[in-house]
């Protein structure tokens, strides 16, 4: 299965799920098969419903809403930095600019785990 890379500031279509089509109010049970995994997901999507879409973005700005946000307290790694090492390249692309998006695949297990709506 091919895995795309979902970048909403370059693509003039919008990908048929949204970032509010996910629940994040409840933990995203069996989507990745690890609650590290999960946990991570979990504020990528949030990131993301506050940039309103599936836009790219710097490592320094979701590492910064991460801390902001009480992911300090989630003890997801060790430095308590955001874990980027949970998210393999399947789940999120880093760009050659250095930016990164989020996959189709990892939307799709995210809604499907916790969805906001029915499609």
């Amino acid at each position: 299965m091919e895995v795309r890379a979902i970048n909403e500031d370059s693509e003039s279509a919008q990908y048929h799920i949204r970032p509010e089509d996910i629940d994040v109010s409840r933990h995203f049970y069996s989507a990745f098969g690890k609650a590290q995994v999960e946990s991570a997901a979990q504020y990528v999507v949030r990131f993301c419903q506050q940039l309103g879409g599936w836009k790219s973005f710097r490592k320094e700005d979701l590492e910064k809403f991460y801390s902001e946000n009480g992911g300090r307290k989630e003890r997801l790694s060790t430095d308590n930095k955001f874990p980027f090492f949970w998210l393999n390249e399947k789940l999120l692309v880093q760009r050659p600019d250095g930016k990164c998006c989020v996959t189709d695949l990892f939307i799709d297990r995210c809604f499907k785990s916790s969805p906001n709506r029915k499609i």
